[in-house]
């Protein structure tokens, strides 16, 4: 064991060393100073190198574990990122089958229409015609006597398209009241019923189209002095 002469400062070597924790008294080969040598003193040093190397040395080891774990959890991140991928084209292919088994009847909604025109444009599928029955004018009507059938009457009504889409021909409604406006009969015909003539194989009408009707019916009698037309689906 090497030791430095607080007197001489120079460095003295002591081969015999006093057990741990205890005393022995020594000499400087230099100046023969008295020295006192302190086991556990001495070795202080030692012990707090051997410590900071072992910190070190701890140190290095949890390093190289974070940078084996790294990898793994660059492995889970994308992971998780492909299983959120996966449940979102699960939650998009359940809405688009929603859609299109349900097409003609989300295409009476207006705001929906656009998107199930797209979506029918790529799957090759068709949607019902628009209906807005209140977008059916009528041009001119009338109903008198029918002049060759007693107890009948002779009806004619005009009508236009004036939505800015096609539409499937409505149903049409006669209505007829009496004095006091209360109803006493009506009438509902199908387009094939009040169709006739270049119009009777008309299955829609296009936009701006303009259909004239004739019909024949029983007169409800001298009570009904009003009537009224209606369209619907």
């Amino acid at each position: 064991m090497k030791i430095n002469c607080p007197s001489c400062h120079q460095i003295t070597r002591i081969d015999s060393l006093p057990k741990r924790g205890g005393q022995q008294q020594a000499h400087c080969s230099h100046c023969q100073q008295p020295l006192l040598i302190n086991l556990k003193i001495s070795l202080s040093a030692s012990e707090n190198q051997a410590a900071s190397k072992a910190k070190l040395s701890e140190q290095a080891r949890l390093a190289a574990l974070g940078e084996e774990t790294q990898p793994s959890r660059a492995v889970q991140r994308p992971g998780r990122l492909l299983g959120l991928l996966i449940i979102l084209i699960l939650i998009a292919t359940l809405i688009l089958q929603q859609a299109y088994f349900r097409r003609n009847e989300l295409a009476a909604r207006p705001q929906l229409r656009p998107w199930l025109e797209t979506l029918c444009h790529y799957l090759d599928c068709s949607l019902p015609l628009q209906r807005a029955a209140s977008h059916i004018s009528i041009l001119e009507r009338e109903i008198r006597k029918h002049p060759k059938i007693s107890g009948a009457l002779q009806v004619r009504i005009v009508f236009e398209n004036r939505a800015s889409f096609n539409q499937p021909l409505p149903q049409l409604q006669l209505s007829f009241f009496d004095a006091r406006r209360q109803l006493i009969a009506v009438r509902h015909f199908k387009p094939t019923e009040y169709l006739s003539g270049k119009t009777s194989t008309l299955t829609a009408m296009a936009s701006g189209q303009v259909i004239e009707s004739a019909l024949e019916i029983t007169d409800p009698g001298p009570r009904a002095i009003g009537f009224e037309f209606a369209f619907h689906y």
